[in-house]
């Protein structure tokens, strides 16, 4: 993994990401066939989440982005505790 250098621009504090990172971001860019990919893969896997969080009659919401927002209806380090114990 590539050092994050820091920098300033003007006097705001800015983090520079490592050369590998960058490089994987042009190379998407550069392949227009990327994007359009990747878009309907998260599509298709948010569509299997909420088909399951239907299925175990969880509450959700729906998203625009690359995550999906649902309502275990227990306390958060309770679900995060049991799902590193599966791990």
């Amino acid at each position: 993994m590539g050092e994050i250098r820091e920098f300033t621009v003007g006097r705001i504090p800015c983090r520079m990401p490592p050369r590998g990172a960058v490089a994987a971001a042009i190379a998407s860019l550069q392949d227009p066939d990327y994007l359009p990919r990747i878009r309907e893969a998260v599509r298709g896997e948010q569509k299997r989440w909420h088909e399951l969080l239907d299925a175990l009659q969880l509450r959700h919401t729906p998203s625009a982005g690359n995550f999906v927002y649902s309502d275990s209806g227990r306390p958060y380090n309770e679900v995060a505790t049991a799902l590193a114990a599966q791990v």
